[in-house]
Parts: C-alpha cells; sequence; structure tokens
C-alpha cells in the first residue's frame, strides 16, 4: 500500500515544481486580469474615439470654411451697406431718366429763351404799334405814319405768334428751375452709378454669403464638436498604448485559462504534500519493518534450534 502512495507522491512532486512554474503564472494573470478591465474600459472609448475621428476629419474641413465664412460675414456687412445704396440708386435712375427728358426740355427751353428775349422786344415794339394804331385813325393826316405802321401791322401779326410762345416758355422756365434741381441730383446719381456697378458684384457675394451663412451654423455646431474631439484625440493617443496591451491581455487570457486548470491542480497537490509527508514517515518505518521481519525470520530459526 505505502510503495502505491510513494509512487503517486513523486508523480506529485513532479506536478508540484510545474504547480510552483504556474502559480508565478497565475500572479501574472491577476495583474493582467486587472489590465484586462481596464483595457475593456478603454476599447469603449476606442470606439467612441474613432466616431470623432470621423467628426474631426468634417470639422478640420468645417474651420476651413469658418475662415471663408468669416472673410465673407465681413462682405456680408458691406454689402448689406450698398444694398441700402442700391435701393437709393434705383430712385436716382428714375431721376436720371427725368432728368435726361428734363435735359432735352432745357436745351429746348434754352432756344424759347432766345425768342422769349426777341418777343419782349416785340412787345415793347406792340406797345408802340398800338399806339401807332390809335394814330391810324388820324393817319389819314400822317400819311408818312401810314408807311411805318404797316410794317408795325406785319410786326403785330409776329408778335401774337411769340404770345403763344411767351406761354408756352413760362411753362418751361417753371421745368427749367425744377430741371436745375435734377441737375444737382444726377451730379450725386453718377457717383451712385459708380456704387451700382460695385454694388451689382456684391450682390453675387450676397448669394455666396447667404449660402455660408448656413455653414457658419453648422460650423458653429461643429466647432463645439472639435473641443470634444480634441479631449478625445488625447485619449486615442492612451487608448492605442492600451490597444497593445489589449493584445498582450489575449494572450494571458489563455493562460488564465490554463493556470485555473493549474490551480485545481494546486489544490490536489496540497493534498498530496501532505500524503508526501506521511509517506516520508512511512518509508522510515518500512525500513524499520525491513529491518524488523530480519530480525523475526533470523529469531524464529534462532527459535527453531533451541
Amino acid at each position: 500500500m505505502y510503495i502505491e502512495i510513494i509512487g503517486e507522491a513523486y508523480r506529485y512532486r513532479e506536478q508540484t515544481g510545474r504547480t510552483h512554474r504556474y502559480r508565478e503564472q497565475t500572479g501574472r494573470a491577476h495583474r493582467y486580469r486587472q489590465q484586462i478591465g481596464r483595457a475593456h474600459r478603454y476599447r469603449e472609448q476606442i470606439g467612441r474615439a474613432h466616431r470623432y475621428r470621423e467628426q474631426i476629419g468634417r470639422a478640420h474641413r468645417y474651420r476651413e470654411q469658418i475662415g471663408r465664412a468669416h472673410r465673407y460675414r465681413e462682405q456680408i456687412g458691406r454689402a448689406h451697406r450698398y444694398r441700402e445704396q442700391i435701393g437709393r440708386a434705383h430712385m436716382y435712375r428714375e431721376q436720371i431718366g427725368r432728368a435726361h427728358r428734363y435735359r432735352e426740355q432745357i436745351g429746348r427751353a434754352h432756344r424759347y429763351r432766345e425768342q422769349i428775349d426777341r418777343a419782349h422786344r416785340y412787345r415793347e415794339q406792340k406797345g408802340r404799334a398800338h399806339r401807332y394804331r390809335e394814330q391810324k385813325g388820324r393817319a389819314h393826316m400822317y400819311r408818312e405814319q401810314k408807311g411805318k405802321a404797316h410794317r408795325y401791322r406785319e410786326q403785330t401779326g409776329r408778335a401774337h405768334r411769340y404770345r403763344e410762345q411767351i406761354g408756352r416758355a413760362h411753362r418751361y422756365r417753371e421745368q427749367i428751375g425744377r430741371a436745375h434741381r435734377y441737375r444737382e441730383q444726377k451730379g450725386r446719381a453718377h457717383m451712385y452709378r459708380e456704387q451700382k456697378g460695385k454694388a451689382h458684384r456684391y450682390r453675387e457675394q450676397i448669394g455666396r454669403a447667404h449660402r455660408y451663412r448656413e455653414q457658419i451654423g453648422r460650423a458653429h455646431r461643429y466647432r463645439e464638436q472639435i473641443g470634444r474631439a480634441h479631449r478625445y484625440s488625447e485619449q486615442i493617443g492612451r487608448a492605442h498604448r492600451y490597444r497593445e496591451q489589449i493584445g498582450r491581455a489575449h494572450r494571458y487570457r489563455e493562460q488564465k485559462g490554463r493556470a485555473h486548470r493549474y490551480r485545481e491542480q494546486i489544490g490536489r497537490a496540497h493534498r498530496y504534500r501532505e500524503q508526501i509527508g506521511r509517506a516520508h514517515m512511512y518509508r522510515e518505518q518500512k525500513g524499520r519493518a525491513h529491518r524488523y521481519s530480519e530480525q523475526i525470520g533470523r529469531a524464529s530459526t534462532y527459535g527453531a534450534h533451541k
């Protein structure tokens, strides 16, 4: 019975040497179990960090758009001021159209002014002609004046035609006053016409700027994500270091499975170590028993001789 125990004890002694090596691995496995726990938490962060990395790519593209959009925002400010000038310029364009029509009237009015001066001279002549008409009754006596009166009668016909021109000329004189006021407006309108050329170029920029204003709204939302993404980029660096640990941890997890199986063997080995201690005691007893069995054999032979 003790020989079987001794044989098993030697087999378990070999296992004891292996279990001591696995005990060292068990200590390392427990340390790696803690790393596995941390690595799983960082794996969740890696998933979030990769989603934020995609947002970082979009956010950097939107940051470039923010730079362009801020430049266009300044142009929007200028363009809105020019839009107000465009409104005024359109009013002045209507005035320019009227002013050009009045300029044509000014040309005609200047020609009529010359006729007015001639008409006034003829009105003076008409006054004299009327006085000569009174003298016409006495013309028979003044036959010498009759020749002059016939010439003034011809002037009277022309004077009636000029009276009609005087009426028209007075109406045009009122238009001249308005035309001079519009001429002053025309000087301002030419300045606004130059601004209108610039304003039309800015109107095209207004169209682009309104499209960029929508991008500004999106870009401000992405700017908030940039702040979060930069914080997560720091975690990405840590997460890549922990990813290497995850690879090592998976290799140690396989060792952990083996270590749990060897832990069961450690329990059995401790129980067999107690049996080894008892077996050593029984081996000493076996040595004494063999010596006593020899003495018994010799004693039996001596008893038979006696």
